[in-house]
């Protein structure tokens, strides 16, 4: 893992889908590639569909690996790199951005969002907006956003949603909140589980700490969907295939047990 000066950290954690994955991640290498302000880990929870090959063989500057023999989750995967950097006395970045493999954005958009967390005074969780594509993952939002004054004079509309916590697709946190509030830990409170509300429980501890947390107005994500490969040949698709005759599926998307089985 390389550890650098870079004003901006940006976390993924990968373990499905080969081609989703490879494309979001040459995607976000073309957005920023050129500037010295971001630096890219990738942690691969040990994936067995050809993933981890491809992460291998990668060569894109500003973008690095961690390979873990195990499938210890997202969040706890994050942590571990969070863990390093502190132990490693560099400097640590002004931000923290953690973003899943299936999620692609513009330079524009990622530039505000790092402005408004950089520049909010007491910004929290800040997400980026998504794309009404089907796979929108925004619930209960407000019918307008709130004006958040930050300290360059500039007002950033936040959506910040009612009775749920902002999606776990893209967001930031500044990193003194990450050592201080959050005690050198992206992700507070880990169950050791591919999914198990850790982006809720961290989102809830910010607000308790009185933290602005929601979605920035004018910066747009899109969350590509699984029909890309729901239908396909890939072992990934004939097992969600079969899990959808199985009980729906939302089961068959999180049981990492039945889909360790029928990777063997």
């Amino acid at each position: 893992m390389k550890i650098s000066n870079s004003k901006t950290l940006i976390l993924m954690a990968t373990y499905f889908h080969k081609e989703r994955a490879m494309t979001t991640i040459k995607s976000l290498y073309n957005v920023i590639n050129g500037s010295q302000d971001f630096e890219v880990i990738i942690i691969d929870n040990n994936s067995r569909d050809g993933l981890k090959e491809e992460l291998q063989n990668l060569k894109y500057e500003q973008i690095s690996t961690v390979f873990l023999k195990k499938n210890i989750g997202k969040a706890n995967a994050m942590n571990s790199v969070v863990e390093e950097w502190i132990k490693s006395k560099i400097e640590f970045p002004e931000i923290i951005i953690s973003m899943d493999s299936d999620i692609t954005f513009s330079r524009e958009s990622l530039d505000l969002l790092c402005n408004s967390i950089r520049n909010i005074p007491n910004a929290g969780m800040i997400g980026m907006r998504y794309i009404d594509n089907g796979y929108n993952p925004e619930k209960n939002l407000p019918n307008s956003p709130t004006k958040v004054y930050g300290e360059n004079h500039i007002i950033y509309p936040i959506l910040t949603p009612q009775n749920m916590n902002v999606a776990g697709g893209v967001f930031g946190i500044r990193g003194s909140i990450v050592k201080s509030l959050l005690e050198g830990k992206f992700y507070p409170n880990t169950q050791g589980k591919v999914y198990c509300g850790d982006d809720a429980f961290l989102y809830h501890k910010l607000k308790d700490a009185g933290l602005v947390n929601g979605y920035l107005e004018g910066t747009f994500a899109t969350h590509h969907g699984e029909d890309s490969y729901l239908y396909s040949n890939s072992k990934y698709g004939k097992w969600k295939r079969q899990q959808l005759t199985r009980g729906g599926s939302r089961k068959g998307y999180f049981d990492r047990k039945s889909w360790n089985i029928f990777n063997r």
